[in-house]
């Protein structure tokens, strides 16, 4: 006989962080979050913002996430952008 799975559907979140490095594990006000609606050119906000994130408040930055997860570099454009230089890479 089958059981029914009480398994939740993980949903990805509206905001997103680089990897902490060892320096900031456990330290997750010091996390960067990049808000995603921003990288498609979808977000209401002008400017960076607060939103809940995994039931939390979050300061999500407009800035572009591929650039900051392989550079390191915090640039305000978003990562569809012709300006992105790490979007070829």
């Amino acid at each position: 006989m089958k059981q029914s799975s009480n398994i939740k559907k993980s949903i990805s979140p509206t905001f997103k962080s680089k990897k902490p490095d060892s320096a900031t594990v456990g330290k997750e006000e010091s996390n960067v979050w990049f808000c995603s609606l921003y990288q498609r050119n979808k977000c209401q906000h002008k400017n960076d913002h607060t939103a809940v994130v995994k039931g939390k408040m979050r300061y999500a930055l407009h800035i572009c996430a591929t650039c900051w997860q392989k550079e390191d570099k915090k640039i305000q454009h978003p990562e569809c952008s012709q300006e992105c230089p790490s979007r070829l890479m």
